[in-house]
């Protein structure tokens, strides 16, 4: 277990300004779980997957979160991926939009594409598929 303890203060207004918040992380056999305690409140409990480091590489990233994806969209279900966080983290090299992105840096966006045109072409060859159709939006 390791504590992080940090100051909410900043930016947060005068409302917070003598507290600070205590954010515990616990790790379980198959899930992680975060625990926020808050002085004089209940902890908050929130599950999550996968802590991805710094030194992952695109191509890592893509396997763990989002092949699974691309498997349930080839299998009729629609897919999105949803991509939040604080400024300055990273989504937009993740999702892989940014201007002379190399194969090596490629995002999930790109990736996904690539793989399930892959995969088509790859059915459409062995005469397991005769007609396909994909549908792709970008916000």
């Amino acid at each position: 277990m390791e504590d992080v303890v940090f100051d909410p203060a900043v930016g947060q207004g005068a409302q917070y300004a003598d507290m600070q918040w205590q954010c515990t992380f616990t790790a379980q056999q198959d899930s992680q779980l975060i625990e926020l305690m808050v002085p004089k409140e209940r902890p908050r409990q929130y599950q999550f997957d996968h802590v991805f480091d710094d030194g992952v590489d695109q191509e890592e990233i893509f396997r763990r979160t989002c092949l699974p994806l691309v498997y349930n969209v080839l299998n009729g279900y629609n897919g999105t991926y949803f991509v939040y966080g604080q400024t300055g983290t990273g989504k937009t090299y993740t999702m892989g939009v940014l201007n002379n992105i190399d194969v090596h840096s490629q995002g999930i966006i790109p990736q996904s594409v690539d793989c399930i045109l892959k995969i088509l072409k790859e059915q459409e060859e062995a005469g397991t598929l005769f007609e396909w159709k994909v549908h792709l939006s970008f916000y």
